[in-house]
């Protein structure tokens, strides 16, 4: 009943913005939103244009898309009163496909935007004549990141800054700053005498500070951290008269997006449904005038980040024109080498032996007899990062693919890597398309070499600009990835992650997960050559949900229901598992994995192509709180630790360093 009633609001928004309203004063016909692109296409696509869009986030459409980097657009007034008159009018944009309902209280949070310069409110017409004829009225706007030009995202104008190292000139220049200031270089003496340093070195550690303190400081608008949405976008025309602009009928807050109405921003598709009875206004939407696609090119290179591998002594020999850290690379390069970082506690406690599982000699009988053969003879130590960035990825200019190769381990070495790629450009929401061949997981003993195949989502930046929305509930979220019962919580957090995880692992969970230990299921000896296809989303344990569960619990989706698990009520990720044939996923040529990530739900897919997807995990906001801050996707093939996963047929510490490279290709990304 809820989503039927859902429905008719929005045909009755519909119906009531595409009137063509006439009234004693004007009429207004003809409304085309984009004249200029794609003109014999009933349904509009764009691919969002990668260049220069590291600084500058995504234009919609840019220089190379259209011929003056804007849409063009146009529709005609007839002038119905007594007296020659000029007429007011605004354009508004919204993303239709990652949107609250206009009625919601979370519309605000929705993508829409008008001008570029907000500033600019009602734009007036020539004046027109009252001949009973219609006058085209023309204009250009396009889609902007930060479109309310909110002063939070604003910044340094160059993120290639943040990456960048002090040189003495730098730090030089500070000092002298400092001690030009008689005040300021008094409390640095101060300080000095308090720390029992010296002046001068007093004077270096506060240059440094300051040096990394100015790198986030800027007038520049970073439309980049509020970047255009994917999907479709809907164009809003209104119309009014001078009386309705001058005397405020249409409020400031309307008229000028960037202007706060008690301390929120009023989403003017909002403001508009409310009032369509004022006098002499006229207001025309129109649906799916733009469908905007992202489509990364995996062959432009991989960029490797400084900070990054910040505390790492890397090894720069593997460096290429394809891969490197050089300004150029930065600039046109649409993924990077993904880092992993563990704690330095999560340590492998492996046996001694360096073997390739992948191979069919490698059985049940060797895992079995190598865990008591070395059951006190371990190799204790942590999950490796490469130290030498581009050895384990290449990105291939030819075949626009990438490959990532967890390296194998000389026989003395024992060493399991991690790899991985993560993509540059941040996203609110969208449809995340991965078609890819990992590594196979099992060989034809159904020996797991170890490797969780993964594809996900992770927060772009944990600066104040990227925190999520406030969870109002008992205190908030819980304040880091690894916090626990007991820790203070916090009302805001940027940490976010949607999870894709492959692995092998059980199907079920502990028996103290089940409120009903009688509908735990039974072991089940058709799951030996299953690989369990898991979903996260990591929601920092918000009790917000008016579902929020703990242990096992269910929610259904398309005839479907899937069990949710979440650890405790401190937990900080709900998780659900789906047994898949392995065969099937990673032995054939290619397979493709979707994170849907909407407002209120996330939906995962998985199939054979794209037109063949079939629906492995769903949650939605009476569960679970879904993100709504800016996120990255990555690909990685690792080496999970495996008491994460209880009662899992095998332990990645009785797995063997591998004695060949794992490989794993990707060969598209989508986000549409």
């Amino acid at each position: 009943m809820k989503n039927f009633i859902y429905v008719i609001s929005i045909c009755l928004i519909i119906f009531l913005f595409s009137c063509n309203n006439t009234n004693n004063y004007f009429t207004i016909t003809g409304f085309v939103p984009i004249t200029n692109y794609q003109n014999n296409n009933q349904y509009k696509t764009i691919e969002l244009d990668y260049t220069d869009a590291i600084d500058s986030g995504f234009v919609i459409p840019s220089v190379r898309q259209t011929n003056n980097g804007m849409f063009d657009y146009e529709f005609s007034i007839i002038n119905n009163g007594k007296t020659n008159k000029s007429f007011y009018y605004k354009i508004y944009y919204q993303n239709e496909s990652y949107k609250f309902p206009e009625d919601d209280g979370f519309a605000d949070e929705n993508f829409y935007g008008s001008w570029e310069n907000a500033n600019i409110g009602f734009v007036e017409t020539p004046i027109i004549s009252n001949d009973g004829k219609e006058y085209k009225v023309k204009g250009s706007i396009r889609i902007v990141g930060n479109p309310r030009n909110e002063k939070k995202y604003f910044g340094c104008a160059s993120r290639y800054y943040l990456s960048k190292e002090p040189t003495k000139k730098d730090i030089s220049k500070i000092i002298k700053n400092i001690s030009d200031n008689p005040k300021w270089l008094k409390s640095v003496q101060e300080k000095a005498d308090k720390n029992k340093i010296t002046l001068e070195k007093q004077l270096e550690k506060d240059a440094l500070f300051i040096f990394e303190e100015n790198k986030t400081k800027g007038d520049f608008n970073n439309r980049w951290k509020r970047n255009t949405r994917v999907g479709n976008y809907s164009f809003l025309l209104v119309v009014t008269n001078e009386n309705n602009i001058v005397n405020n009928i249409l409020p400031q807050y309307v008229q000028n997006i960037s202007i706060m109405q008690n301390n929120k921003f009023v989403n003017p598709y909002s403001f508009y449904i409310d009032n369509l009875d004022i006098t002499n206004l006229y207001v025309t939407k129109i649906n799916n005038a733009i469908k905007v696609k992202a489509h990364p090119d995996l062959g432009r290179g991989i960029y490797i980040n400084p900070n990054a591998f910040k505390y790492i002594q890397i090894d720069t020999s593997s460096f290429s024109s394809n891969c490197n850290n050089q300004f150029s690379m930065y600039k046109q390069a649409a993924f990077e080498q993904f880092v992993h970082s563990l704690k330095d506690d999560v340590l492998l406690n492996n046996i001694p032996v360096t073997a390739d599982v992948t191979t069919d000699k490698y059985s049940i009988k060797d895992y079995t007899e190598n865990v008591q053969k070395y059951y006190n003879k371990r190799i204790v130590k942590p999950v490796k990062i490469s130290e030498c960035p581009c050895q384990t990825v290449k990105s291939d200019s030819i075949t626009h693919s990438i490959t990532i190769r967890n390296p194998a381990s000389k026989p003395d070495e024992f060493k399991k890597e991690d790899v991985g790629i993560i993509t540059r450009h941040g996203f609110v929401y969208g449809k995340f398309k991965a078609k890819v061949k990992l590594t196979s997981l099992l060989n034809e003993q159904q020996v797991w070499n170890g490797i969780t195949n993964a594809i996900w989502l992770i927060y772009e930046s944990t600066e104040e600009w990227n925190k999520r929305r406030i969870c109002n509930k008992e205190g908030g979220y819980q304040p880091t990835y690894y916090s626990g019962k007991g820790d203070a919580r916090v009302p805001a957090i940027c940490y976010s992650e949607i999870d894709f995880e492959i692995l092998k692992a059980s199907h079920r969970w502990p028996a103290t997960s089940y409120k009903d230990v009688s509908k735990r299921p039974k072991e089940d000896p058709l799951m030996k050559d299953k690989i369990m296809v898991t979903c996260t989303n990591w929601d920092m344990a918000c009790w917000e949900p008016k579902n929020f569960d703990v242990g096992v619990h269910q929610i259904d989706y398309e005839n479907q229901t899937f069990n949710l698990h979440r650890w405790d009520h401190w937990y900080n990720a709900v998780t659900l598992k789906n047994p898949q044939p392995e065969k099937e996923i990673f032995d054939s040529d290619f397979y493709c994995f979707e994170i849907e990530w909407k407002p209120t739900e996330i939906i995962w897919r998985i199939g054979p192509s794209e037109d063949k997807m079939r629906v492995v995990g769903y949650m939605n906001n009476t569960v679970t709180s879904i993100p709504n801050n800016q996120m990255l996707l990555i690909v990685t093939q690792e080496f999970h630790i495996t008491r994460w996963w209880p009662e899992a047929p095998f332990a990645q510490d009785n797995i063997p360093f591998p004695a060949k490279d794992i490989v794993g290709h990707i060969y598209d990304i989508e986000i549409e």
